[in-house]
């Protein structure tokens, strides 16, 4: 324990030298990672383990704020560093919607577009060069969330079967379990399993 103690005194006393010297604002890229190692050095330690480097930042770092924009999935965070500096970076949290994406509209634009240009089902690839992504953590789309994309619209497409049941009449109080869950915003499992 006075080991650690002294090291950390030591440190301290180090960096509040190290910021006296530097301009107010300190460069976006500071090098911080190329100087643990002299860290360690001074703290008798030969070679920083992770759990050591984690503890030196967390002394650096005063506090850390993340922001969720407008319930979306994308993310503000703004690291504050003892002696004034601040970080930002802007990140993608998974969200369990489509709904939830910031650029959704968007994108439920850009299928239909691709679709009324007369592809029967809009190239998945098409809508992954682009640039857009699904939710929950997936990076690329396939096709049955393609499907889904127009489905969402009302566009029905899919097999002749599938097709074919959606161009039967039905009456006011009649719904398809599809349409139903569309109409409740519930998966349609819900239905099935309870």
């Amino acid at each position: 324990m006075g080991r650690n103690h002294e090291c950390r005194v030591e440190l301290k006393a180090q960096y509040e030298q190290f910021l006296l010297k530097q301009p107010a604002v300190c460069p976006r890229k500071s090098g911080l990672h190329s100087h643990l190692h002299r860290i360690f050095q001074l703290c008798g330690k030969r070679k920083p383990q992770r759990n050591g480097s984690q503890t030196i930042v967390r002394q650096l770092i005063e506090r850390i704020l993340v922001t969720v924009i407008d319930n979306t999935e994308k993310v503000q965070t703004e690291i504050h560093w003892y002696g004034g500096h601040i970080t930002q970076a802007w990140l993608d949290r998974p969200v369990a919607k489509l709904e939830q994406m910031a650029d959704y509209q968007a994108m439920m634009e850009r299928v239909k577009e691709l679709q009324s240009q007369g592809v029967r089902l809009p190239n998945r690839e098409k809508l992954n060069t682009e640039g857009w992504k699904p939710p929950k953590r997936r990076q690329t789309f396939n096709a049955p969330m393609v499907r889904c994309l127009l489905n969402r619209q009302g566009i029905r497409i899919g097999t002749q079967k599938q097709q074919h049941t959606a161009n039967i009449p039905r009456g006011d109080d009649e719904w398809t379990l599809k349409a139903l869950a569309n109409e409740l915003k519930m998966p349609e499992r819900r239905f099935i399993h309870g």
